[in-house]
């Protein structure tokens, strides 16, 4: 409610904006490291691989390469980022 309590919400001031701001990064952080701790050793080696196969026939700049060496070079998952809610 407004600040006459008639039906129109107040605007943000800029400390709860703030805050609003700081817990949809610590949640797309805490996303980021569950999927880290998930994804074993071997699953990073396969992403290495095919980022190296579409390199060697030149496709760098699609979604799937971008994926791939995110994850090999031990990047937050560039999809766990698109998928969390903001």
């Amino acid at each position: 409610m407004g600040a006459a309590g008639h039906g129109t919400p107040s605007p943000l001031n800029l400390k709860e904006r703030d805050e609003i701001l700081r817990a949809s990064r610590l949640i797309r952080l805490r996303v980021w490291t569950v999927s880290a701790l998930v994804m074993d050793q071997q699953e990073r080696d396969n992403w290495k691989r095919i980022m190296e196969a579409l390199a060697a026939s030149g496709d760098t700049e699609s979604a799937f390469y971008r994926r791939a060496k995110a994850i090999s070079e031990g990047e937050p998952d560039p999809m766990v980022e698109m998928e969390s809610p903001s």
